[in-house]
This record gives structure tokens, sequence and C-alpha cells, in this order.
């Protein structure tokens, strides 16, 4: 049994590790794809590198959905939007100040996440905490628009990217297809390790299945999120980063949601659910209006603000949601 609870550790740092440097990879493609395909970095963001590094929620909630475990599928989707906002942007934000390119697109994005949390906060009042399987057909459907109209807007938009002399011969496609390819698997498996063997770390400890759904499981499965913006904003692609966050934001409402309940609707508790939504809802605003306000980049006080509010959401589901 020690050894069994030792393997947990070693295999949950294992999957950390593959995933930071998969995620380097990953990202080397994708950014090598938005220049020469000459596609805004954040619209490659929003859609390419977002659906990669949304699919351990994705797996996640359809999963627990498939095994009875709504409270699971809701807290990893929902968890994982708030997580994304204000954990995982708000440190790149504190850190680095990214600049803010194609600012249109952002608000853009931001406006559509803002109406998504409102359908969905609405749609839970109405039904007294479910969430149906007609509402999961109508979230993938809304995904199908949201991911074309990204690419109708991609064609629209200049591209932002300084112009330099990028390798475009076969040896150059293989390469960064490898590097999209590989990366994207190596970011599945070392969150699957590294989300199994958290789960398990928390289940030993006793948390219930709630919190680990808002806190462990969110946390850990949007490691692949922090992880790519940590290593765009090393490559000082600031939008790449910035749209990755806000894509997955949405996708985990239009996929992760919608998938989950398609296979089986979500029941959870309606306090609870709303609280979830509600904190969700701020930070997205709270978000937007950094966007609209600050001039040319975001500020440390904006990261900061966001990680204070992170730490109050995760006292509140402490105290109040545990058990």
């Amino acid at each position: 049994m020690v050894l069994d609870g030792i393997w947990c550790y070693v295999l949950f740092a294992l999957g950390l590790l593959l995933i930071i440097k998969a995620s380097d990879y990953f990202v080397d493609g994708a950014i090598w794809v938005a220049r020469i395909s000459r596609i805004p970095e954040v619209i490659i963001g929003a859609t390419l590198v977002s659906l990669c590094t949304t699919l351990p929620e994705t797996v996640i909630s359809a999963m627990s959905s498939a095994h009875g475990m709504p409270e699971m599928a809701f807290g990893n989707a929902f968890g994982s939007i708030a997580c994304n906002t204000a954990f995982i942007l708000a440190l790149p934000l504190l850190i680095a100040r990214p600049d803010i390119h194609n600012r249109r697109s952002i608000v853009r994005n931001l406006v559509v996440l803002v109406a998504l949390l409102l359908l969905m906060g609405f749609s839970l009042l109405h039904t007294g905490g479910q969430i149906s399987r007609l509402m999961g057909l109508l979230l993938l459907a809304l995904l199908v628009v949201y991911l074309v109209g990204n690419v109708k807007s991609a064609k629209r938009e200049p591209h932002a990217s300084a112009h330099t002399a990028l390798e475009t011969g076969a040896r150059a496609w293989l390469k960064n297809g490898l590097s999209l390819g590989l990366g994207a698997v190596g970011v599945i498996l070392g969150s699957n390790l590294l989300v199994h063997n958290g789960e398990l770390i928390a289940r030993s400890l006793g948390v219930s299945e709630l919190l680990i759904g808002l806190t462990i499981t969110a946390l850990g499965s949007s490691l692949p999120e922090l992880i790519t913006a940590i290593t765009a904003m090393r490559k000082r692609a600031h939008s790449l980063s910035v749209g990755n966050i806000i894509g997955a934001d949405i996708l985990n409402i239009l996929l992760v949601t919608g998938l989950a309940t398609v296979i089986s609707p979500i029941g959870i508790d309606l306090a609870s659910a709303i609280f979830t939504i509600a904190f969700d809802f701020v930070v997205v605003m709270a978000l937007l209006t950094f966007t609209l306000t600050n001039q040319y980049r975001y500020r440390r006080t904006d990261g900061l603000f966001l990680l204070l509010l992170y730490a109050g959401y995760l006292a509140v589901n402490l105290l109040f949601f545990a058990q």
C-alpha cells in the first residue's frame, strides 16, 4: 500500500514533466502555423491550441458523466474556467505584462464567453440545477458556429506578427507537423497521468468529489493551459497565450459540457452551480475591463487582482461546498 502511494506521486510528477516538454513542442508548431499561414496568433490560440489543451477536460468530464459523477463533470468544466482565467492567465499578467495584440478578437471572444455564462446560469436557474441532453446538443451546435466564425475572422484580420524569414520547405512542414502532433499526444498523456494520480492522492486525503472537481481536477486538467501560456510568453507570442486561455474557457462550455451532457444529463446542487458560474462571470468581466481600459499592455495589478479573486473562490468552496 505504501509503494502504491509512492507511485501516485511519481506518476504525478512524470505527468507534469511530460506536459511541460510536450507543450514546448506544440507551441513551436502552433507559432509556425500562425506565421506561415498569416493567421493572427490570437486566432490560432483560440482554436487550434485551445482544442489541444482542452482535451484533458473533455476526456475527464465525459468519463465522469458516463460513470454517474455529475458533480465531477460540472466541477471540472466550470472550475477550469475559474482556474484558467483567475489563476492560469493571472500568472503571465503578473510576471510578463503581455502586450495587447488583436484587441478586437480578444474582446469578441470575451463577449462570447460572457453570453455563454449567462445562458448556462439562466438555464440552471430555470431547471433547478439540471443540464439536459438537448442543452448539450445546442452547445455542440454552437461549438461549430464558434469555430467557423473564428476561421472567417482570421481571413478578414491582418496578420499582426513581424515579417520574419521562415523555412517553408517539406522539411519545415514535417518538423513542425511532428511538433504539433507529438506535442498534442504528450500533453494529453501527461494530463491523464497527472489528473488521475492527483485524484488518487486527493481521495486518500479524504477530499469530497465536488471539491476535487472544482480544484484538484480543474487545476490539473488546466496545467496544459498554464504551461502553454508560460511557454508562449517566453517565446514572446503574447496573443497566442491570451487567445488560448479565452478559447479554452469557451470550449469548456461548448465542447466539455456539451459532450458530457449528451452522454448523460447533468444534475448538480443549484447553489454551488450558480456560485461557480457567477464567479466565472465576475472574472471574465474583469478581464474584459482590463482589455478595454489598458492602452497597450496589461498591468501587474490586473494579474494580482485576479489571483486574489481566485483565492477567495477557493476559500468559499472549501468552507461551504466541500462536504
